[in-house]
């Protein structure tokens, strides 16, 4: 018993937390306030149009009714821009290639239009804030490439970064509210 308090003791006092197998309570909840602004997920528009190839359709995983996805690091779109940024396709963002797991929310605007407005909320939990806050360093280096011709957001909550992008630089103001709120929420 006396070891198992020393290591309990050790983790806490290191800033150690555990790894989050799911996206968070303040992230789902967030979510679910977006709704509110007829922000909705749509799993089935997902599967039709071939968008966001960064997304496995098959993993989708469900969560107080709404529908998210696990990304694998080698399947990111950061990872993509990440090897094809160096000649020699060697990788430069030691910091995000660290992600203990990415979470991914797709939403679009409810009604349909003409023109569907979509997006994608990515929650990356790392080990901790520091970690995060040096792969948000290596995002702005890498995210014009990541995320090429639209207005990608992103910022740090404790060892998380979230980021905001869309598939056309149209979307990208639509979302920038979203993006607001969401940090806004997360900062209280």
């Amino acid at each position: 018993m006396k070891i198992l308090v020393t290591l309990l003791t050790v983790l806490i006092l290191t800033g150690f937390k555990p790894s989050i197998i799911e996206p968070t309570s303040d992230f789902i909840n967030i979510v679910k306030a977006m709704k509110n602004d007829n922000w909705i997920d749509d799993h089935i528009r997902l599967t039709k149009v071939s968008i966001y190839p960064e997304i496995d359709r098959d993993s989708k995983r469900e969560f107080n009714g709404l529908t998210f996805y696990p990304i694998d690091y080698k399947n990111s779109a950061i990872y993509s821009a990440d090897l094809n940024s160096t000649p020699n396709k060697t990788k430069k963002t030691k910091a995000l290639s660290s992600v203990n797991s990415i979470w991914a929310y797709f939403y679009r605007k409810e009604p349909q239009n003409k023109i569907n407005v979509d997006g994608l909320i990515e929650q990356w939990e790392f080990e901790n804030d520091t970690v995060a806050k040096k792969a948000l360093l290596e995002l702005k280096e890498i995210a014009p490439l990541a995320y090429f011709n639209t207005k990608p957001y992103y910022f740090t909550n404790d060892n998380f970064i979230y980021i905001f992008h869309t598939r056309a630089m149209a979307f990208s103001y639509e979302q920038k509210p979203i993006y607001e709120m969401f940090k806004l929420k997360m900062e209280k």
